[in-house]
């Protein structure tokens, strides 16, 4: 399974408050260790329909993310065919009183017909990202050391529901997460730009096929809901 990082760009930040925006890497943002963070997500992106799910054609929904009491969930940047034009753009309206995970580029593998055994869900996992370069930008402001948000979560259980949008059949399953993911603090009110920033290090050994990286670009608009 294939995700991409995604990265920000905001016209209401200013440059001294880049590294406020950011929980830090080893925190526990609203008391969630930072990577457990991307299993919830996950277990939210299997929850969505199949038949709204973004994942065969993400630009078929203007903007779609998940609304938590405190977190909005970005979708993950996977879409089913690579060869579709990029970028995809989407126009999104979020409150200004929520904190925003951002997926990065994810590995998400779990046991089937090839994958047994753990020692194959750390093969899996770590198969592409190794060879992907991507930044992250904040109001046109680098993040620096991106690779302190790279994590591997812990084994777990995920549960695939009936009519899931990748044709697993419905059912527990262990499961493993590498990947890049940031938990933003609220945005300020306004206008704000998210970009994709991707490229590949070096051409994948694996799969020749998955030599492409679609770019995503989000119009943020951060309002007052009160």
């Amino acid at each position: 399974m294939i995700c991409l990082l995604v990265s920000v760009l905001s016209t209401g930040t200013s440059k001294a408050t880049i590294g406020n925006l950011i929980y830090p890497p080893l925190s526990n943002p609203l008391g969630i260790p930072y990577k457990d963070w991307g299993i919830k997500f996950f277990q939210w992106w299997l929850s969505i329909p199949k038949e709204i799910h973004p994942f065969s054609d993400p630009s078929r929904v203007n903007c779609f993310m998940g609304m938590g009491e405190s977190v909005v969930f970005f979708p993950d940047p996977i879409i089913s065919d690579l060869n579709k034009p990029t970028p995809i753009n989407y126009d999104c309206t979020i409150p200004s009183d929520r904190n925003i995970f951002l997926p990065g580029m994810l590995e998400f593998c779990n046991y089937d017909k090839t994958l047994k055994t753990d020692e194959d869900l750390q093969a899996c996992a770590h198969k592409r990202n190794p060879f992907a370069h991507h930044d992250i930008f904040i109001d046109g402001q680098k993040v620096e050391n991106i690779k302190q948000f790279s994590f591997t979560t812990n084994y777990f259980n995920i549960t695939y529901p009936k009519d899931n949008p990748f044709d697993y059949p419905p059912g527990k399953s262990r499961a493993l997460l590498d990947g890049t993911w940031l938990m933003i603090k609220p945005l300020p009110p306004g206008d704000h730009v998210i970009e994709e920033k991707i490229s590949q290090k070096m051409p994948l050994p694996q799969d020749q096929a998955l030599n492409k990286f679609p770019s995503m670009k989000y119009l943020l608009h951060v309002v007052n809901w009160h």
